[in-house]
């Protein structure tokens, strides 16, 4: 899994925020899904990826408010049968997007 060259961990309000992945595998990726949550909130919202072309892969989050001005994500897919997972990390770790004006 390849994420974006830069990772953005803000934006402004009402801002549509795009992200595209390389999933790239010998076999087509199983259930490239984002799963995000509000600051605070236990259960992720599950969201699939859609494929623009080839491998590359896009969804767009959530747009942010002052209501929710701050949400953690991650990305999941099965690649030629395993689970993978980005950002990579030992404890679980999500990236964060936080609103700002």
């Amino acid at each position: 899994m390849v994420p974006p060259a830069s990772v953005r961990t803000s934006v402004a309000p009402g801002e549509s925020f795009r992200l595209r992945f390389l999933l790239v595998a010998e076999k087509s990726p199983t259930d490239p899904v984002l799963c995000w949550r509000a600051a605070g909130e236990r259960e992720y919202c599950r969201v699939p990826l859609q494929l623009v072309a080839r491998w590359v892969h896009e969804v767009t989050l959530p747009t942010l408010d002052p209501k929710r001005p701050l949400l953690e994500y991650h990305i999941e897919a099965v690649l030629d049968g395993q689970a993978t997972r980005w950002p990579v990390s030992d404890r679980g770790s999500d990236q964060t997007l936080v609103l700002f004006e």
